[in-house]
């Protein structure tokens, strides 16, 4: 089983990096790293940022779950904060990947290790995204075509479009962001008499269900968890 958790993501993009040719432009690298177009400079700062975000997450995570484990995140920490402050965008990929040693990679990959000691959260394969991305965005296209109240209807393609969005950062962020965008859907569903009573005028809340199912279940048995309960079914499309 190949792991999950934000230091394994973080590895594996610097270990990558590790892999560039030191020459290379740096805006380059990042762009096929972070699978951005290297002209948009928004997207690449977006997600590069995301990466910088990584840190805070991953130390978080091992002062409450290993409190006297300061050691193993030291040194690739201060190292990485060094990568990201002194590198040059518009000069050579070792005005960061300089910073990365060899001891950071050893640290970051205990550090990463310790974390799955305590989770059982598997990596999503390419395929299964490709699938997401696929009903997703089938999804989103079918959408554009009801006759919804346009509230409703605005809520739904941006609640499919930030899925899309979590899909394709997946080796930055993980699975809860996926899993967070279904929750606002069903949620939204469950809380909102207005939403949910708009919702069963048409035949795509039934298709809706069903596909967000089908996505919440390959996210969910990723993370160790069981599938969908046909209760939340009956609770949402009021089936039996």
């Amino acid at each position: 089983m190949i792991h999950d958790n934000p230091a394994e993501r973080l590895l594996k993009i610097l270990q990558d990096g590790k892999n560039e040719n030191v020459n290379a432009p740096c805006r380059a690298v990042w762009a096929r790293l972070l699978n951005v177009e290297i002209t948009d400079h928004a997207l690449m700062m977006s997600r590069m940022g995301k990466v910088m975000e990584l840190p805070n997450q991953i130390i978080s995570e091992l002062k409450e779950k290993f409190p006297n484990q300061s050691n193993t995140y030291e040194h690739w920490s201060k190292q990485l904060s060094h990568a990201f402050l002194l590198q040059n965008i518009n000069d050579k990929w070792d005005t960061f990947i300089k910073h990365i040693d060899n001891h950071s990679i050893a640290y970051l990959q205990l550090s990463a290790n310790l974390l799955q000691s305590k989770s059982i959260i598997s990596l999503i394969e390419k395929e299964k995204l490709n699938e997401i991305r696929e009903k997703i965005d089938n999804l989103y296209k079918e959408i554009i075509e009801t006759d919804l109240d346009e509230k409703v209807k605005e809520f739904l393609l941006r609640a499919m479009q930030k899925i899309l969005v979590s899909v394709d950062e997946y080796n930055i962020s993980g699975s809860i962001p996926i899993m967070d965008s279904i929750d606002m859907v069903f949620g939204h569903m469950v809380v909102n008499d207005e939403f949910r009573n708009e919702m069963n005028k048409t035949p795509i809340t039934k298709t809706l269900f069903e596909r967000l199912s089908d996505v919440a279940n390959i996210v969910t048995v990723s993370q160790g968890l069981t599938e969908l309960s046909s209760y939340v079914k009956q609770l949402l499309l009021g089936e039996s």
